[in-house]
């Protein structure tokens, strides 16, 4: 009876001294939340092992070394310095944290998470009673952590360190970046848990060239990769650069090279720019076929006819033009109404004409959309006098027959091609043309 009564003496002791140690260092996830304003999921989504989309979890800690335990589906957990995020299957119910210097917590949470969604939650650690700490999330990782003149560890970007109650001082210090330093005063059995962020003393340039990529790159005439640049780690710290302006040169065969300069700021910030190089091959020229319905108009006569042309910047037409009449004369006369034998016949005032003329030349592309075209060949214009006998007299001072010339132009509104322009016939001979018809 007394050892029965001794054993359950030690077991409660146990109980009680466990659960004292349980309660005194734990794990606890606090304030979970759904973050409406947070899109980081849909704009940069991941998949779980199925294709289907996940939601983000993004839990800040000040405690190195937590890691996520069990499988999320085949989604995935990234770890930072001072934060981790965890993408988890929609649908997920909860996830297990571990630690070697706690217990391991397992969270159920409180809310249904939906695929996309982005939630937040902060990680905490308790720690037994009397002992006061002190957590650093540092960026950059690497940054020196002195407390009260001493350094202390830094656990890639994390400064766990226990410290007595009262006022201490801190300097955080990186090649490159602004010194930070303060002073920290801490209650006896409290934690104080800061972020501290470096103002770098450089920034950083980005690169990217169209219309293709692998174009040497220069800065200050020393080569540092190809575009898009910077993309290698090497070529990363490269383009951390001191504030300034910076010569860069840019050249790829068949390309016209590139001069230019590129001012980089501090505090970290990334100029990135994106430059435009003109290939030196002439890229080749789409052929156009113009087809239009062209018209000749001059006093008392019209002609009417069709124009077709082919070519890309240079190219050539043939144009056709007739009023579809014919004039038989069997003498020839003038103004003066006398014909070329001397005598004067008696006119009727009728009249009879006939036009005809077919040309040929050269199209060229003056500024796109507007082509201009010159051109020659045959043209013939006969006005007849009816005389009281019933046959007709070719007028000489109104006919004109032999060399035909033209200029003009041709406009492209999209598919439709219209025309205007001059022809003489014998420069005796005038009118105006126009036309109307499809470019293709």
């Amino acid at each position: 009876m007394y050892k029965r009564i001794v054993n359950l003496g030690l077991f409660l002791l146990l109980l009680f001294v466990g659960g004292v140690s349980v309660q005194a260092q734990e794990l606890v996830l606090e304030d979970f939340h759904y973050d409406m304003g947070d899109i980081t999921a849909r704009a940069n989504p991941h998949v779980d092992r199925n294709g289907d989309k996940c939601a983000l979890i993004k839990i800040s800690t000040g405690i190195p070394n937590v890691k996520i335990q069990g499988d999320l589906g085949g989604a995935e957990v990234e770890y930072d310095a001072g934060a981790i995020y965890i993408w988890v299957p929609g649908g997920a119910r909860s996830v297990k944290f571990i630690h070697p210097q706690f217990p391991q917590l397992e969270f159920e949470f409180p809310v249904e998470i939906k695929a996309l969604n982005v939630y937040k939650a902060t990680l905490k650690g308790i720690y037994p009673p009397g002992e006061t700490r002190m957590v650093f999330n540092i960026n950059p990782s690497e940054a020196k952590v002195v407390i009260d003149g001493k350094e202390v560890d830094n656990n890639d970007g994390v400064v766990s360190e226990v410290v007595t109650a009262g006022s201490h001082s801190y300097m955080i210090t990186c090649d490159d970046y602004e010194t930070q330093q303060g002073t920290v005063s801490i209650n006896e059995g409290s934690v104080e848990m800061r972020n501290i962020n470096l103002k770098a003393l450089f920034g950083y340039m980005k690169i990217f060239t169209l219309p293709e990529d692998s174009m040497s790159i220069s800065i200050e005439g020393i080569p540092v990769g190809l575009s898009q640049w910077p993309t290698t780690d090497e070529e990363k710290k490269l383009a951390r650069r001191k504030p300034g302006t910076y010569n860069v040169h840019i050249e790829k065969e068949f390309f016209f090279p590139l001069d230019t300069t590129i001012t980089v700021h501090s505090g970290g910030q990334t100029t990135e720019v994106q430059y435009t190089l003109i290939s030196t091959i002439k890229p080749k020229e789409q052929r156009r076929t113009f087809i239009l319905a062209s018209a000749g108009l001059a006093k008392g006569q019209t002609s009417y006819g069709a124009m077709v042309g082919m070519g890309t910047a240079n190219g050539g037409y043939i144009h056709f033009l007739s009023d579809f009449g014919s004039s038989s004369t069997i003498a020839d006369c003038d103004d003066t109404n006398y014909l070329s034998d001397g005598s004067y016949p008696y006119y009727t005032g009728k009249t009879k004409k006939a036009r005809l003329s077919i040309t040929a030349g050269y199209l060229r592309r003056i500024i796109s959309p507007l082509y201009a075209y010159v051109g020659g060949g045959f043209g013939q214009r006969t006005l007849a006098w009816e005389m009281s006998n019933g046959e007709y007299a070719k007028n000489t001072d109104h006919s004109a027959s032999g060399i035909a010339a033209e200029i003009g132009l041709i406009g492209k509104i999209g598919p439709v091609a219209i025309s205007a322009g001059y022809q003489t016939v014998g420069f005796k001979y005038h009118e105006v043309n126009v036309g109307l018809g499809v470019i293709f």
